[in-house]
């Protein structure tokens, strides 16, 4: 007996493979109905704690690791995998989030089902996917202005930040900030000084940025990484440019290579 919406929430997402596992294993694959399950499910993870999202990734990849070792032509574990990566772990996936992803990539690593390929890859994966996840303090790097300042990330001091790291004339980025400058909410807390928009460009290209540089929106801090350190996969992960992190105060995630959406609806949530 359950009592409680979030009570019900936290046992569809630990259960939500259960049915679908033991209906499709065996059938031919079903990639519509496959992709389908996945959408509602990962909206049902953003509802849950992040223990509960662990412990729901986990059992779906128990459930779907035990149907292939019985029935390894079946590729049950396999299939489940694709879409997760899909869905997951995809730069341009709209769904997107590597903090949801890495209780898979820990499971693949430890799995029988899985190959020494697989597994290496899986590895290479969560080491990049750990770094600076939600709630973990950002971590700090140097940026150079068009005058020939510098400046550190941890040297920023409002309410909330968002870095964007972009690319001069990419197209992504230019609809990106279009989005971010026409959102009335965000407007308002740059405004008042409680958000600093920092755009760093993390490429080596430094004439194509000083070229596009007076583009860039004059209420922002642009930048560019004078060190080359943000491209080396040691400190962030940019797999695709633009990105977006979000963090607040102290410097902690809180939303991580999110998309444009996901940023905008959470700051409108800001008192």
């Amino acid at each position: 007996m359950m009592s409680g919406v979030g009570a019900v929430k936290e046992w569809m997402a630990v259960h939500f493979w259960d049915k679908y596992i033991k209906a499709a294993d065996g059938l031919p694959d079903n990639e519509n109905l496959r992709n389908e399950a996945m959408s509602n499910y990962v909206l049902l993870l953003n509802e849950v704690s992040p223990a509960v999202v662990r412990a729901a990734q986990e059992s779906a990849f128990s459930q779907a690791e035990a149907a292939e070792a019985a029935n390894p032509e079946g590729q049950m574990l396999h299939r489940l995998l694709r879409t997760m990566q899909h869905y997951l772990a995809d730069p341009n996936s709209p769904y997107r989030n590597q903090d949801y992803y890495i209780p898979i990539l820990e499971k693949a690593i430890a799995s029988s089902v899985c190959s020494d390929e697989e597994k290496t890859g899986a590895a290479y994966l969560l080491s990049v996917f750990s770094l600076n996840q939600t709630g973990e303090v950002a971590a700090d790097f140097r940026y150079s202005l068009r005058n020939g300042r510098t400046g550190h990330l941890c040297g920023i001091s409002s309410e909330w930040i968002i870095i964007m790291f972009s690319n001069p004339g990419c197209e992504d980025c230019r609809a990106t900030m279009e989005a971010l400058q026409a959102d009335a909410s965000l407007t308002k807390l740059l405004a008042d000084g409680r958000l600093t928009i920092l755009n760093v460009y993390p490429d080596s290209d430094l004439s194509l940025w000083f070229e596009y540089a007076a583009q860039y929106p004059k209420e922002w801090i642009n930048g560019f990484d004078p060190d080359g350190v943000l491209k080396s996969d040691t400190v962030y992960y940019l797999p695709a440019i633009p990105s977006l992190y979000l963090l607040d105060g102290e410097k902690r995630v809180v939303c991580k290579d999110a998309p444009t959406e996901r940023i905008l609806a959470r700051l409108k949530k800001i008192e």
